[in-house]
C-alpha cells in the first residue's frame, strides 16, 4: 500500500462503499451467495483500500483491485520470472539516448467497440497528472520531458508526448531522470472519447456515476453493496485479443477482511494483496499461490546524521542486519529475502544476505565507536549513541520487525530505541523535516530505478552512486526475455545505498484446486483470469 493509500485510504472506504465507478448499482439487502454456475467464477477479496473502478483513482494502487485490473488491463504485466511482458502494449523501446516509443497492440478495442489509440494513453497522462486531479501519482512520469512542467502547473500541456501514429506513442526523456519502467508497466489506458469533455474538477464525480468502459478482458455488468463490501458481476469482453477459451463470467466479492473461516463454502478463490498477511492454510481442496511482490521493506537511514556519515558506518549497520531473520519471522512464507533494489524475481535461495558480525564489529571498531563498560558503543567523545527506530504506530508487522532489528542491532553494541510515530507525522518528518534516524517503511518497485536514488535532495541525504544506469540499460533489464545479470549499478546500489533491503512480500491466492492454469501475476492482479478453465 502506498503513501496516499496509508493516509486516505480509511476515509474513502466509508465514503466510497456506496459509490459505483461505471457499474450500475443494484440497492437491497445483502443475498445469499449462490454456487457458481458452470464456467463461472467466484472470488473473495480482502481489500483495505478505497474500493472504486477506475485505474485514475489511486493509482498505482488502483491494479491490485481485481475488478480494475480485469475491466481495465495494463500496458504490461509481470510474469512469474520477474520480467515484464506485453499486455495491452506491443513493445517498448528506446531510440537513440533520449525517446522512448511505446507501440500498442492494434486490436485493441475498448467495451464500447471503439478501438484504443495513442491520443487515449496521452490523454491518459495528462489526467493522471493534471495540476487539479488527485489520483496518485506525482513524480513517478518525470522522466518524460516536461511531465514534472505540467503537473506543477507551469505548462498546458506535457511537452515530451508525441503521438506519432494511431497506435504510437512517442515520449522525449528527461537526459538527468532515469527512465521508470515499473510506472508504464501498471498505467492502464482510459478512453478519451468517453472523458475528453468533462470538466478535470467533475471528473471524479464522473467516474463514480458512470459504467466504466475499459479495454481489459472482463466487462463490468453490475455491482451491490453487500454487509461486508461490495460484489461485482463481470462478463467477458467478446472482442478482447485473447480467445474466448476460459472463465466466462467472474464474480469479485470485495471485503475489508478475508479472516471468515468458512469462505470456501462459498467462493472459489480467495485473493489478498501483498500488503497484507494471510497466514492461515488453505482448505481441503484448495491451492496456495504466491503473487509477484509489489515492492520491497527496507530499513532507511538518513545519511544527514552525524553517525551515518560515513560509508562504513552505513555498511556497518547493513552487515549487522540478518535479513532472512526478520522476513521469516515478520512475514513468513508469504516473505522473500532480497538485496537488490531493482530486482522482484529473487527467490529466497538465489538471494545473498549481506549479514556479517565480526565485519560489523571491525568497521564500528575503526571508526573509533567503541563499546563502554555497558557494551553500547560511543562516539569518540564519549557520547553514547542512541539511533531511534521509527515505524508507524498500530502497524503490528513493522513493530515486530522493529523489535528484532533492535536486538540485532544491539550484538554490535548499537543502542536501537523503537520508536512508534503516527503515520501522518512519520511521513511528514521523513519527506518534509527530513528528521528521523532510521525507520522502516516500504518503497515499491517501479521507484526503484528513479530519481529519488539520484538527485541529491532525496529524504535520506544520499548523494548517489557514482553514476547513473542509461536508458536502454534500464529497458534492458526490465522487458528483455529470460533472466538478465545484475547491472553494475545494482552492485553499487546495494553497497551504498541509503536503505537496508530486507526483502519483500507476497500477495496470496488459494483457488479449488479444480481450475487449471492459475498462474497469478503481479501487475495487473489475477490479470491472466481470462486462461484460468475448469478441469473436465
Amino acid at each position: 500500500m502506498n503513501i496516499r493509500t496509508a493516509i486516505i485510504g480509511g476515509f474513502l472506504v466509508s465514503v466510497l462503499l456506496v459509490a459505483t465507478l461505471g457499474c450500475e448499482m443494484v440497492q437491497g439487502p445483502p443475498e445469499e451467495v449462490p454456487q457458481p454456475e458452470e464456467r463461472d467464477l467466484r472470488l473473495l477479496v480482502s481489500w483495505n483500500a478505497p474500493m472504486v473502478i477506475s485505474p485514475l483513482i489511486n493509482w498505482p494502487d488502483s491494479l491490485s483491485n481485481p475488478a480494475v485490473s480485469l475491466v481495465y488491463g495494463s500496458l504490461f504485466f509481470a510474469a512469474e520470472d520477474g520480467q515484464m511482458r506485453p499486455y495491452l502494449a506491443d513493445e517498448l523501446t528506446v531510440e537513440g539516448d533520449s525517446k522512448l516509443v511505446l507501440n500498442l497492440r492494434e486490436d485493441l478495442v475498448w467495451h464500447d467497440g471503439e478501438p484504443v489509440t495513442a491520443s487515449d494513453l496521452q490523454f491518459t497522462l495528462e489526467i493522471m497528472l493534471h495540476p487539479d486531479f488527485d489520483g496518485g501519482a506525482s513524480d513517478e512520469f518525470d522522466f518524460i520531458a516536461g511531465a514534472r512542467q505540467y503537473r506543477q502547473g507551469e505548462s498546458d500541456d506535457i511537452s515530451g508526448l508525441l503521438v506519432q501514429n494511431e497506435h504510437s506513442l512517442h515520449m522525449q526523456l528527461e537526459v538527468e531522470t532515469p527512465l521508470s519502467p515499473w510506472s508504464l508497466a501498471s498505467l492502464s489506458p482510459v478512453p478519451a472519447h468517453k472523458m475528453r469533455d468533462i470538466p478535470i474538477g467533475q471528473l471524479p464525480e464522473y467516474l463514480r456515476s458512470e459504467r466504466p468502459v475499459g479495454a481489459g478482458p472482463y466487462v463490468c455488468e453490475q455491482m451491490q453493496q453487500t454487509a461486508e463490501g461490495i460484489r461485482f458481476e463481470l462478463g467477458r469482453h467478446e472482442k478482447f485479443f485473447y480467445p474466448d477459451e476460459g472463465i466466462s463470467r467472474v464474480h469479485i466479492e470485495l471485503t475489508g477482511s478475508a479472516e471468515t473461516e468458512q469462505w470456501h463454502q462459498h467462493y472459489d478463490g480467495l485473493y489478498v494483496p501483498a500488503d497484507e498477511v494471510f497466514d492461515r492454510d488453505e482448505p481441503e481442496g484448495f491451492d496456495s499461490h504466491y503473487t509477484m511482490p509489489a515492492g520491497y521493506e527496507y530499513l532507511g537511514m538518513n545519511h544527514r546524521r552525524e553517525f551515518f556519515e560515513t560509508p562504513e558506518a552505513r555498511r556497518a549497520v547493513k552487515l549487522a542486519v540478518d535479513e532472512r531473520q526478520v522476513i521469516e519471522h515478520v512475514f513468513g512464507e508469504a516473505g522473500e529475502v532480497v538485496t537488490f533494489l531493482t530486482d522482484p524475481s529473487q527467490s529466497l535461495e538465489e538471494s545473498e544476505t549481506l549479514y556479517d558480525l565480526p565485519e560489523a564489529e571491525r568497521l564500528l571498531d575503526e571508526l573509533g565507536f567503541l563499546p563502554g563498560d555497558d557494551n553500547w558503543r560511543r562516539t569518540e567523545e564519549e557520547v553514547p549513541i542512541e539511533l531511534y527506530l521509527a515505524y508507524p504506530s498500530g502497524d503490528e508487522l513493522r513493530q515486530k520487525a522493529a523489535e528484532i532489528l533492535t536486538k540485532q542491532l544491539a550484538e554490535v553494541g548499537l543502542r536501537v530505541i523503537p520508536a512508534p510515530v503516527h503515520r501522518d507525522m512519520l511521513l511528514f518528518n521523513i519527506y518534509s523535516r527530513r528528521v528521523f534516524d532510521m525507520y522502516l517503511l516500504a518503497e515499491r518497485w517501479h521507484r526503484s530505478t528513479s530519481y529519488s536514488y539520484w538527485q541529491s535532495d532525496n529524504q535520506w541525504g544520499y548523494q548517489g552512486p557514482g553514476r547513473r544506469p542509461s536508458d536502454k540499460d534500464i529497458v534492458s533489464r526490465f522487458w528483455d526475455d529470460g533472466p538478465s545479470d545484475h547491472l553494475p549499478w545494482e552492485e553499487e546500489l546495494a553497497a551504498d545505498a541509503p536503505v537496508v533491503v530486507l526483502g519483500v512480500r507476497r500477495g496470496k491466492l488459494v483457488v479449488s484446486d479444480q481450475l487449471r492454469g492459475v498462474i497469478p501475476w503481479q501487475w495487473p492482479a489475477l490479470g491472466d483470469i481470462f486462461t484460468w478453465n475448469w478441469s473436465d
